[in-house]
């Protein structure tokens, strides 16, 4: 081998380098972030809840490929809407770790509604230089334009599954779950999660409890029909013709659809729409205007809005109620600055 040969295979060589250096490097500042998954008893010790929110954030971001592969990422992930959005903060501080050697900052942001003017209380930009971004969306919410704009993808956190209950109730030996007490937890609020899962003690109690309360909190709407007079008669006319329609003896299209109750608050308006849904086997879907306009400006109003009328066509057949009618106005009436917002109001309210 001659010396210009050798030279020429020393460059070779250090030109090898320098391109796998190239490509390490670049593949650590595409990858600044790594998922962790061996804290689920870090999280055990600080909530049962806490733990249900790692096992689903895990199992979620296991499937996210392309958050940690690219350079650059927006990920809007769904929540339940009660769920505590400390939580999440928590997971992601205890999933998610960044390599030293990359200066690539990660957030996580547990996304707000607008607030009672209409505004936005944050700014997006702020957040947005991140080169990873994790955005908690709570279900159905409006999201910030600049976000929405940015999204990569958009994906639900599925907390509560069968798989994560099982485990959490065998490790910490409170008895098997049947699928009615899963589905009890599902319905109720989980800051009672804690409540009915402590190590070594049986879940039953507390799921008999916790069952009891809602029972109870039925039981006191609950009155019989008869007590109602003409709005009585009526709802069992439509009980009747409900269990008709099941029997396929009556077509859907000839069931009544509604009726106007009015009176004085204590008449028992509330009380009728329990015990029909009640009567009827049917869900009860609760609205109010008053609700409705407590989730910020126009726009979210009316995101709340079609989500109880959403709502009331998922769990069909149902009974939605919406109290206090007349305070969305008559648009004959309406006059000033506040005419077209009452107007676009009385128009969704009749569309949906």
């Amino acid at each position: 081998m001659t010396y210009v040969e050798s030279q020429e295979m020393l460059e070779a060589a250090i030109n090898n380098l320098f391109a796998a250096t190239s490509a390490i490097n670049k593949a650590i500042f595409r990858s600044p972030v790594e998922l962790s998954r061996r804290d689920a008893p870090t999280a055990l010790a600080s909530s049962s809840r806490r733990f249900l929110v790692y096992c689903a954030f895990v199992r979620l971001m296991k499937s996210q490929e392309e958050f940690f592969s690219a350079e650059t990422s927006v990920l809007i992930i769904n929540t339940p809407r009660s769920w505590p959005a400390d939580d999440f903060d928590y997971v992601v501080e205890t999933c998610l770790t960044t390599s030293n050697r990359s200066l690539t900052r990660v957030r996580a942001f547990c996304h707000p509604p607008r607030d009672r003017k209409g505004n936005w209380n944050f700014s997006p930009s702020s957040l947005l230089d991140a080169q990873k971004l994790l955005i908690f969306l709570p279900k159905g919410a409006e999201l910030h334009p600049e976000f929405l704009v940015a999204a990569d993808t958009s994906v639900d956190l599925e907390i509560l599954t069968d798989r994560h209950l099982d485990s959490l109730a065998r490790q910490l030996e409170v008895g098997q779950l049947s699928a009615e007490d899963k589905t009890l937890l599902r319905e109720r609020d989980p800051t009672f999660i804690d409540s009915v899962f402590r190590r070594g003690r049986s879940a039953e109690a507390a799921l008999a409890r916790l069952r009891s309360l809602k029972a109870n909190a039925s039981a006191r709407r609950l009155l019989p029909m008869a007590v109602f007079g003409a709005a009585g008669a009526w709802g069992l006319d439509l009980k009747g013709d409900l269990q008709a329609w099941r029997e396929g003896a009556l077509q859907w299209n000839d069931v009544d659809k509604g009726v106007l109750l009015h009176g004085p608050s204590g008449t028992g308006k509330t009380s009728f729409a329990a015990t029909l849904a009640h009567e009827c086997g049917a869900a009860l879907v609760a609205a109010s205007l008053a609700i409705w306009q407590s989730h910020g400006h126009l726009g979210d109003l009316f995101k709340a809005m079609r989500r109880d009328f959403d709502a009331a066509r998922e769990s069909a057949p149902s009974i939605l109620f919406i109290d206090e009618v007349d305070a969305v106005g008559d648009r004959r009436r309406f006059s000033g600055d506040n005419a077209q917002y009452c107007n676009e109001v009385v128009n969704v309210v009749g569309g949906p």
